[in-house]
């Protein structure tokens, strides 16, 4: 493919002259992977026209179009100016290389992606080079190609485009080395199996965040016929040391929550609540708690998406009210509504 604009000539000079002279039309292939050409005779050669016995003038047909082809091998034989360099790139540059879009792009910042002066390279990844093919090609790659190592990258073009490519899959290589070295630390959290599902989140949210937010990797290895599971957290060092203090940081927070159910008659939960939910409000924010009544249930379960907050919800009674959180908000939250409590009914019907 990297040939076509070299039997076009410059400006499709070279297709014209053929043209005009043999009247003779050559088709490229618009897949840039093929390397099939094909030559048409259009019927309007005066020395093939002239030919009134139809066998012999099919025949010349046939022998102008295999002049123009073994002409067209003979300009590649002779062209010096095209080379194909065979370089060894790691299998994971070749991962970010995967699609034509990729390829295209890193063609574009070397300057090696126009057919016009014939600047355009053919680039062959090793290890996913079928990524990029359709089916004719992949069958045509095969019987016209060697194959490649998984290591390996083939770049075809003129020599100066093949050369500016090739050192720009070099930056990429020494980039994504440089880039494993930084974010090789790995750090490990350990979890307690029965706050894992808490840990990692509806769909993994929790951890699909960390990684967004602290540009790291977390791999998490599940084993259960052990009390705990184990997330592996990597990146650069003060990156992971951050995803890391977080994490504990919620398991301590998860491990302190405690639910719990206390007795008040139903006809003071109103007061309890206060005008607009602002006492219980108050209540929630101050000690960091979930404060639930009989009638509040479903309006708390859909309030609260994190599920790192979530404590088993207790089907309550008429009389009761459910306070959730850590331990000493709890407490502190409790205390204070059974004091309310405690005052309504004192001072009610008086």
């Amino acid at each position: 493919p990297h040939l076509h604009a070299l039997l076009a000539g410059p400006g499709g000079t070279n297709v014209a002259r053929l043209q005009t002279v043999r009247a003779v039309h050559t088709l490229f292939p618009l897949d840039r992977a093929s390397s099939a050409v094909v030559v048409v005779y259009e019927g309007f050669n005066p020395d093939i026209d002239r030919i009134a016995d139809p066998v012999a003038r099919e025949r010349a047909t046939r022998d102008l179009l295999r002049k123009t082809l073994e002409e067209f091998r003979a300009v590649v034989a002779a062209d010096s100016s095209h080379v194909t360099r065979v370089v060894t790139v790691p299998p994971s540059v070749q991962q970010a290389l995967a699609t034509p879009a990729a390829v295209n792009a890193l063609l574009a910042a070397a300057e090696a992606d126009s057919d016009a002066d014939g600047a355009r390279v053919a680039v062959r990844l090793g290890l996913v080079a079928p990524v990029l093919e359709t089916e004719g090609t992949r069958s045509e790659r095969k019987k016209n190609e060697g194959q490649l190592l998984p290591d390996q990258v083939e770049v075809k073009g003129l020599a100066a485009a093949v050369d500016r490519v090739v050192d720009g899959l070099a930056r990429r290589a020494q980039d994504a080395a440089e880039r494993e070295r930084l974010y090789a630390f790995t750090a490990e959290v350990t979890v307690p199996q029965p706050l894992m599902p808490r840990v990692v989140g509806r769909s993994r949210d929790n951890i699909k965040r960390l990684q967004t937010d602290h540009d790291i990797e977390v791999s998490i290895a599940d084993n259960h016929a052990t009390s705990v599971s184990l997330l592996t957290l990597k990146g650069r060092v003060e990156s992971v040391a951050a995803a890391r203090d977080e994490l504990l940081a919620m398991i301590e927070r998860l491990a302190d929550q405690t639910a719990d159910v206390i007795s008040v008659a139903a006809n003071i939960h109103k007061a309890l609540i206060g005008a607009g939910g602002r006492y219980v409000k108050r209540l929630e924010d101050k000690y960091a708690v979930r404060i639930q009544f009989p009638s509040s249930r479903a309006r708390a379960a859909d309030k609260d998406k994190d599920s790192d907050r979530d404590a088993a919800v207790t089907a309550l009674g008429p009389d009761q009210i459910q306070i959730t959180g850590g331990r000493k908000g709890v407490d502190a939250a409790k205390a204070e509504l059974l004091e309310l409590a405690a005052y309504e009914i004192e001072h009610s019907h008086t």
